[in-house]
């Protein structure tokens, strides 16, 4: 599997989320998409399963935004 882009892993949260794209940009704080910690796992999940890689709770505790999510997934990818 090639490494996803950044505008594909945005694209791919969006849809996890159930927002607008326009929503989700890379300076975007996941605080301010995702109203739980539960859901913020539950899309983690769903990254790893997408990409083929897999967070620690340590990984997911330093991801503030959108961008650290998408740069988390793309390191693992890589």
């Amino acid at each position: 599997m090639t490494t996803p882009n950044q505008d594909e892993i945005i694209g791919r949260v969006a849809d996890l989320l159930g927002v607008s794209e326009g929503r989700v940009r890379a300076d975007v704080p996941l605080a301010d998409l995702v109203s739980d910690s539960y859901r913020l796992v539950e899309m983690a999940i769903e990254l790893q399963d997408d990409y083929d890689v897999i967070f620690s709770q340590a990984d997911l505790s330093a991801v503030t935004t959108v961008g650290d999510l998408a740069d988390l997934v793309r390191s693992r990818a890589g």
